[in-house]
């Protein structure tokens, strides 16, 4: 009994194929580079066998431009350089978030009354005042009194130690 048989992605080989052509470099001669035969490396460019993990490493090593997770077709950045940016917009954009929850607590604790949407809406009762906010401008108000708060405490820390 062999091994189990897997189902081959052809992406996979599309993916190396534009890596060969972008490179410049032939498939003998990368086939040689990571140890494989022509005609595997063949198969897996016309969609015949699997590019291993193992394979895609090698490649990846000697290419580090490009990302393994899109070469496995596993993610959409091809570069290592995209797929990095694709990471940070992902974390920015929930640190966005956290930031634009946060000033909503601050309000909230303040006596303000918000109302959730593409923007806030910001009513103060006692004046009667209401203001509107886009989600932007919200973090930059939060990252506004954030700055605020530590300069505040590192003026009332320096002080104290002063008088210390």
């Amino acid at each position: 009994m062999g091994r189990p048989r897997r189902d081959i992605d052809a992406e996979r080989g599309k993916r190396l194929k534009t890596i060969i052509e972008e490179q410049k470099i032939t498939q003998k001669r990368l086939a040689e580079l990571i140890h494989i035969s022509p005609e595997t490396l063949s198969n897996i460019i016309n969609g015949k066998a699997n590019l291993t993990e193992d394979n895609a490493r090698r490649i990846v090593d000697l290419y580090p431009e490009y990302s393994l997770f899109w070469l496995l077709g596993l993610d959409r950045p091809k570069t290592a350089i995209e797929n990095a940016q694709h990471v940070i917009d992902k974390a920015n954009t929930m640190y966005r978030d956290q930031k634009y929850s946060a000033y909503l607590r601050i309000l909230n604790d303040l006596g303000y009354d918000t109302n959730l949407s593409d923007t806030i809406s910001v009513h103060k009762t006692e004046s009667n005042e209401t203001v509107v906010l886009s989600k932007e401008e919200a973090v930059l108000y939060y990252e506004e009194i954030q700055h605020m708060i530590k300069s505040y405490v590192h003026f009332h820390f320096a002080h104290r130690k002063e008088r210390s």
